[in-house]
């Protein structure tokens, strides 16, 4: 099937994004497109180089790689209909980037969105370094934008407001609808360090 990264929410009510919502996400968001713009188009097709604007009465965030680093479409709603299983399969081009910042600011602003994705790694499919691009994706957002990731554990403890359930040592973050991640990234703590 490909690398692909995968969003759904469950219950409709909870990840209702409100337009005060909206106005807090698509400047972040703009930001993010904005870094990457040399290797980002508008265009769905990933065909031409058309600029990926973010505005505040925007519905929706649309933007592909370019030409031969375009792959599937990253399409997110932001106008109520957010409902079901979506994915994004990007093959690991550079458009991947974006696509896992933006996805963990999504998570960040509407905290029942589940998110998981292949390059979290599972037991039937393990890579040799799981998770190394989130990671490094979860660090240029909190660095850049003050947004701690609640979908794994940061230096061996819980994101900020992340309620847990104490005991194991190895501990999945509950986070939205069900555990986003899957396998912990015990191994891969010493990548992301608090300020």
């Amino acid at each position: 099937m490909g690398y692909t990264h995968y969003w759904q929410c469950n219950n409709k009510k909870s990840c209702h994004i409100s337009t005060a919502k909206r106005k807090q996400i698509l400047p972040i968001v703009q930001k993010i497109v904005t870094r990457y713009q040399a290797i980002l188009t508008g265009d769905g097709s990933g065909e031409t180089r058309k600029p990926v604007v973010m505005t505040p009465e925007m519905s929706e965030i649309c933007f592909n790689g370019i030409e031969e680093n375009s792959h599937e479409t990253f399409f997110f709603p932001l106008n109520n209909k957010l409902e079901g299983f979506e994915f994004c399969k990007t093959a690991r081009k550079p458009y991947d980037d974006p696509v896992m910042e933006i996805l963990i600011v999504l998570k960040h602003f509407i905290p029942a969105l589940a998110v998981s994705s292949d390059g979290f790694g599972t037991k039937a499919c393990k890579f040799s370094e799981p998770g190394i691009a989130w990671v490094k994706a979860a660090r240029r957002v909190r660095d850049l934008y003050g947004i701690v990731t609640k979908l794994f554990y940061w230096d061996g403890n819980p994101a900020p407001d992340t309620k847990t359930k104490p005991a194991r040592k190895k501990m999945l973050v509950g986070a939205g609808a069900s555990q986003d991640f899957i396998d912990p990234m015990e191994s891969y703590r010493r990548f992301i360090r608090r300020p």
